[in-house]
């Protein structure tokens, strides 16, 4: 007599899941069979297994297929969120308790999610909340919950460097208010770094909620470009945007556009780019577009603000243009984490590639190799310049794996975790003093009732 599916053990329970994906014509999986699926897996069936065909893990076969309903019942009966989503790679499934920060390093789930998002994504940017993103909120909260101490880590990391960077713009602040000028946070980064975006989120909300500032100037040539780098700009700009603030692109320089407007596209029509990519890096493009960039701000506004440039930018706009005459600057470097891992594919599509084929070895190498091109990193890393980081050099490992399982948008969300409690945190210790105050003059006032008291009862001579 033929045994039915709920008489079959664990062990042949497997056997038959893994036949069912194997035999699978087209990988469509209907009603039916997804009802099947998961009582094979109530049975005890192991779902952490290859594909025959595609050396896909089931998991990132779901992820693949966009098939959510095979993706929640996988999580539902516990799949291995830390299996390699193919078995080309070795499996750290079994150092994933020890290790757990290691553990991450191979080829996740979440790390397949994040970049069939970012591709998404960048065909269009202002796209809805898809299966692949559900997907990946779903898998980020699972791995939140199973790895507690890697996203403690990071939250630990950004509520030092926003204690440290809170510090400086205060007395930054104090000073400018002091000699009668305005404040500009000039921020100069390396785009596309995960430290990068955590530092300007938190000077903008730094900036946003403790002075009021209400202008931001930002590098964007409006050239599509690398997911993550998009995304971090629109993390920056919703920022301003929440604060009902200006948003002003600056590098539109290379383009010489003028601004005739308050709003974000309030630019004339862009003329085509003068010179190539890579005179727009050497000293005589740097020049121009660091001209352009600090007549922007000047023309733009008369009150406090931040700026986002590229790292090399900070020289030129300080030492060859009248900005500081203006504003008093705060300048701060981002400082990058050793090779950290962009794990993200460059989206290219045609513009882009035109864009990018002009960076030719030779003449970045020119470019790099220019006495202009010191000055500009030798100024970035000098003292009159504020150096931030967020990892140490010894921290490369934790920032590779938080800038590949992390998409911008969770880093902003654990940045305006910190910048809340920070911000509960003044409000307690106001409070604290108005009290302390308060008790103080009560004190006093009673002492001094009982000075009077006791002079006016002392009998004169």
């Amino acid at each position: 007599m033929k045994r039915g599916s709920c008489d079959l053990s664990a062990t042949e329970a497997s056997l038959a899941l893994q036949t069912k994906f194997n035999e699978l014509p087209s990988g469509f999986i209907d009603h039916s069979e997804l009802k099947e699926i998961e009582k094979l897996l109530a049975l005890g069936a192991n779902p952490n297994f290859y594909l025959q065909k595609s050396g896909l893990s089931l998991l990132a076969f779901s992820i693949t297929q966009k098939n959510i309903a095979l993706f929640k019942i996988l999580l539902n009966f516990k799949v291995d969120l830390a299996q390699p989503t193919s078995n080309t790679v070795f499996s750290f499934s079994t150092l994933v308790h020890d290790y757990p920060y290691t553990a991450l390093l191979g080829k996740l789930p979440l790390q397949l999610t994040a970049n069939l998002l970012a591709t998404e994504i960048a065909k269009n940017e202002d796209m809805p909340n898809n299966i692949i993103a559900q997907m990946h909120t779903l898998l980020s909260e699972q791995m939140n919950l199973l790895y507690p101490a890697f996203y403690q880590k990071i939250e630990a990391k950004i509520d030092i460097i926003y204690s440290s960077l809170l510090k400086k713009l205060i007395a930054e602040k104090e000073h400018a208010d002091r000699i009668g000028k305005n404040l500009l946070v000039l921020i100069g980064d390396q785009h596309c770094q995960i430290q990068a975006q955590i530092i300007e989120n938190i000077l903008l909300y730094i900036a946003t909620d403790h002075f009021n500032v209400r202008c931001l100037f930002i590098e964007d040539n409006k050239i599509p470009s690398n997911f993550k780098h998009r995304q971090s700009l629109k993390t920056n700009i919703s920022i301003m945007q929440e604060k009902q603030g200006v948003i002003i692109p600056v590098d539109l320089a290379r383009n010489q556009a003028k601004k005739i407007g308050n709003n974000y596209n309030d630019y004339e029509k862009l003329s085509p780019q003068k010179g190539s990519i890579v005179w727009n890096m050497l000293e005589e493009g740097m020049r121009a577009r660091n001209q352009v960039i600090s007549e922007i701000k000047i023309q733009s506004t008369a009150q406090n603000s931040v700026s986002i440039v590229g790292g090399n930018h900070l020289y030129g706009l300080v030492k060859h243009t009248f900005l500081a005459n203006n504003f008093h600057l705060m300048l701060v470097n981002v400082k990058s984490a050793v090779n950290e891992m962009n794990p993200f594919e460059t989206i290219k599509n045609e513009e882009f590639k035109t864009y990018l084929n002009e960076y030719d070895n030779e003449s970045l190498q020119a470019y790099t190799a220019t006495s202009y091109y010191r000055e500009c990193i030798q100024f970035r890393d000098s003292r009159e310049v504020t150096q931030a980081q967020v990892f140490s050099r010894s921290e490369t490992e934790l920032a590779k794996i938080a800038s590949s399982v992390m998409l911008p948008q969770e880093i902003l969300t654990l940045v305006q975790k910190v910048h809340h409690a920070q911000l509960a945190l003044k409000v307690t210790e106001q409070n604290q003093s108005v009290i302390i105050q308060a008790n103080e003059g009560a004190s006093n006032s009673i002492l001094n009732a009982t000075l009077r008291k006791s002079a006016s009862s002392t009998p004169s001579n």
